[in-house]
């Protein structure tokens, strides 16, 4: 199939949000839980193909691999989330928001938010090893039934992950984003975004991420692995990629 990475889903200047791409691959999946793999920056508003071989999903620029997924279980468990009020509080103390490394990504940049992007300010919140946000998905990226379109949902569990490592100005990119959706994320209502650090190990990060309901239920998770880089991309930075 043709795909294409409209420039609204951008998450540097130049190339996609990596968990809404990552998500792209995912639907074709038939929205199971999966593990996608990025191999290359994804590039903007360009003809891309997807399809599968075997058990994978490639997504493809001409010969270049963009992007591979499979079905794939995922078993974490996240943390309890903190209140809709606690989430609505910690956004005071997001890292991005006096300087963004990436001011326009779709998921947590702070030059756009709804209706065009998610507008995700996760802040830590005190006496948790977490960060958190209030989220209210657009109407814009809502199925026929009203649910979100599990692209949307996985983006949305991209950014919250970095943030959740608590590494202010890490130079790191997202490697591999695994990711389910256990139950339907409604446009239209507020929900709470978490996310939490993970194991390092040398040059790579794991972190966690989940989406719950407005009085604590578990809606959606990730498990993100983040590769830190020797140096800053061209674009400054990698928050949000």
């Amino acid at each position: 199939m043709d795909v294409t990475i409209e420039r609204r889903f951008r998450g540097p200047n130049r190339s996609g949000n990596g968990g809404y791409v990552c998500g792209v691959i995912a639907e074709a999946m038939g929205g199971a839980p999966a593990k996608v793999r990025l191999h290359a920056p994804p590039p903007l508003d360009v003809p891309l193909t997807l399809e599968p071989d075997d058990d994978h999903w490639y997504l493809r620029q001409g010969e270049t691999i963009i992007g591979s997924g499979s079905p794939a279980a995922l078993t974490n468990v996240p943390p309890a989330p903190p209140s809709l009020e606690e989430a609505r509080e910690a956004v005071a103390r997001y890292a991005g928001k006096d300087e963004h490394v990436f001011p326009e990504c779709f998921v947590c940049g702070i030059d756009r938010g709804p209706p065009e992007a998610l507008g995700i300010h996760p802040g830590p919140v005190p006496g948790r090893d977490l960060v958190a946000a209030p989220w209210t998905p657009p109407d814009d990226f809502a199925l026929e039934d009203g649910t979100v379109r599990p692209a949307i949902a996985w983006a949305a569990l991209d950014c919250p992950s970095y943030f959740g490592m608590q590494r202010t100005g890490l130079a790191a990119v997202l490697g591999t984003l695994h990711a389910a959706i256990l139950e339907p994320i409604w446009t239209g209502e507020e929900h709470v975004v978490v996310g939490w650090r993970g194991p390092v190990d040398g040059r790579k990060h794991a972190a966690g991420s989940a989406i719950f309901s407005a009085d604590g239920q578990l809606l959606a998770k990730g498990r993100a692995l983040w590769i830190e880089l020797s140096e800053p991309i061209e674009d400054g930075g990698v928050a949000g990629t």
